[in-house]
């Protein structure tokens, strides 16, 4: 099941409260949630994803305008090297979080942003470990032409990776800009729980201070 939740602090509690109105200028994050999550390919291919249509597939040219590409080297003679895949080549702002030739395995809270540093091309997946991995990436918005950051949730089960031991639980990103931080990404139910109590929390404070209002 794919879910996609888009969290923008506006439309969460829009005319809750005079306080939020700062938040015009916060971040829109737009979060996917892949279930059970897509195994990736234990090949030099990989998988292809672009954050923002949705689309994956084996080859860069059969996802056009793709932001980050999960592979593995080495599938014949173990063991595997994971590794991502930056091309430059149509998109000169990708790039994945990290230093040199190795991508870094963020811990949720890490932000990423324009301070953050970027490899394009190939990149290793460092430090990963059983379990959850979190890696950072930078792409172009095909839609409004900015430059967005995102990051991406993995979930690895041996070290170093078998056939089938590689998921793509889910990904992120900001679609205005601005930095975002690492955080889990959320079931579906948990998304649309969060979204219906704020919303709740909103209609009760617009009550309040209409009540506030008739009676002064």
């Amino acid at each position: 099941m794919i879910s996609t939740f888009r969290q923008t602090a506006v439309a969460l509690a829009a005319g809750a409260s005079l306080m939020l109105a700062a938040a015009q200028a916060q971040a829109v994050v737009v979060t996917t949630n892949l279930g059970a999550g897509t195994v990736i390919p234990f090949n030099i291919d990989g998988l292809y994803f672009n954050v923002v249509t949705g689309a994956s597939g084996p080859a860069g040219a059969s996802v056009p305008g793709w932001d980050f590409n999960p592979f593995f080297q080495n599938t014949t003679t173990p063991p595997a090297a994971w590794n991502f895949f930056s091309s430059a080549f149509s998109d000169v702002n990708r790039g994945m979080v990290g230093f040199v030739t190795t991508a870094s395995n963020l811990t949720p809270g890490s932000s990423i942003g324009l301070a953050s540093t970027f490899v394009t091309g190939l990149s290793s997946a460092g430090s990963a470990v059983v379990g959850i991995n979190y890696y950072g990436f930078r792409f172009t918005n095909e839609s409004t032409s900015a430059i967005n950051y995102g990051y991406a949730m993995f979930s690895l089960s041996a070290v170093p990776p078998v056939l089938g031991s590689l998921r793509l639980l889910g990904y992120a990103y900001e679609d205005t800009g601005l930095s975002l931080t690492v955080t889990p990404i959320p079931e579906p139910s948990t998304a649309l729980m969060m979204l219906g109590g704020l919303l709740a929390a909103g209609a009760l404070r617009k009550r309040l201070v209409a009540r506030d209002t008739a009676t002064a």
